[in-house]
């Protein structure tokens, strides 16, 4: 960097106090005051891109730090520092020009290694994310955080080993880490070992017997397990905590159904509507609660509703067919389950209901061929034995 004037060096060591203070506001004033009098001052214009950074205004951070870059093109930080703020507003191409110039001055600086990693984690590039958060831990073995980033990649790479293993690392470093515990409630659900992920989700409860990350997580657990009456209470108590959640409203309406409450149900499936209107997935539940009922008219409606979001809802396409065939609508019916079949050719409930389709259309060779196909996809499945 440059050497500070005499005429604003006051300024600057003014601006770093008011940093210090969180008066940010004032540091950027001063630093920009110490520019005016030397606007070759590498340190101030880092400063004020600091300050700017603190305070939120991230392209204005960006702009000063890039000056540092024509005074110093070299200086690392200001590169790491536009690299951040990139990977922010998902820039993701300049965050990684701006970590490997980083890296092309400081190859084993492990916080770029990481944050390149990161850039890459959150543009899916699994494989590469991996490579670097790997070779950024090994030089820097403490950064929690990232041993639960890791852990994540992994899993979605489905290395269930190397997952756990990253996990249990950023624990050994923070045991009380709730990442890292919910990143390993998560990975005991994904091996079907409910019973120890429910486990930690009720310790982490011990802490913050409201958290609703955390209770969501033990309501989707307990369900999994068909703890109904445990699911229902938890679903209960996150819509108590979270009136406006239309997502655990739907949960807490399944878990209802399964309990052969419909009423129930329905009431809580309409309350997800009423805070999201367009949630294909409980258009879809409503509609199933009046096909249960029999009243094809209003669960056709329900499941129209259902593929105005999500057109390619092979549900919503194959319900569709049921509730129009209630209604003898033998064409229509067709027509959504063939559209269920274009969509996913192994959606194997389709293919039985159009073989029960045919049939009653009397055409026999296409029913029969329609059984063959179910029976081909899904051998043992629920209506095999009709067969």
């Amino acid at each position: 960097m440059t050497l500070k004037g005499d005429r604003g060096d006051w300024r600057y060591t003014l601006a770093e106090e008011l940093v210090k203070v969180k008066d940010l506001t004032g540091a950027v004033a001063e630093y920009q005051a110490a520019l005016k009098l030397n606007p070759q001052d590498g340190d101030s214009a880092y400063g004020l891109g600091y300050a700017q950074q603190l305070a939120g205004d991230l392209n204005g951070a960006v702009s000063s730090y890039q000056t540092v870059l024509t005074i110093n093109p070299r200086n690392s930080n200001a590169h790491f520092n536009i690299g951040i703020i990139k990977q922010q507003q998902r820039d993701l191409s300049g965050a990684e020009t701006e970590f490997k110039a980083v890296l092309a001055a400081t190859p084993e600086d492990p916080s770029a290694l990481i944050n390149l990693g990161r850039t890459y984690l959150l543009g899916g590039d699994l494989n590469q994310a991996v490579v670097f958060y790997r070779q950024g831990l090994s030089l820097d073995p403490s950064d929690a955080p990232s041993f639960i980033e890791l852990g994540n990649a992994l899993a979605r790479l489905k290395d269930m080993t190397g997952a756990r293993s990253a996990i249990e690392s950023a624990l050994a470093l923070s045991p009380t880490n709730k990442q890292g515990l919910l990143a390993l409630a998560n990975l005991d659900e994904s091996d079907n070992n409910y019973v120890d992920a429910e486990q930690i989700y009720r310790k982490l409860l011990e802490s913050n017997v409201n958290d609703l990350e955390v209770l969501n997580e033990l309501a989707d657990c307990l369900d999994a397990q068909n703890k109904n009456e445990a699911a229902i209470a938890t679903y209960q108590r996150i819509v108590q905590l979270n009136p406006r959640d239309p997502e655990a409203f739907n949960s807490l309406g399944l878990c209802l159904q399964r309990n052969n409450d419909s009423n129930g149900a329905l009431s809580m499936y309409k309350k997800a509507l009423d805070l999201n209107p367009n949630m294909a997935e409980a258009h879809i539940n409503v509609g199933n609660v009046y096909l249960s009922r029999q009243i094809y008219a209003d669960a056709a409606a329900e499941y129209k509703l259902a593929l105005v979001t999500s057109p390619q809802s092979t549900l919503a396409h194959y319900n569709l067919g049921l509730a129009l065939m209630g209604q003898d609508d033998f064409q229509g019916a067709l027509g959504e389950y063939k559209k269920a079949i274009e969509i996913d050719a192994k959606y194997a409930s389709a293919y039985y209901a159009l073989a029960l389709l045919y049939i009653k259309q009397n055409s026999q060779a296409e029913a029969i061929a329609a059984l063959e196909t179910y029976l081909a996809i899904d051998p043992a499945g629920q209506y095999s034995e009709q067969v």
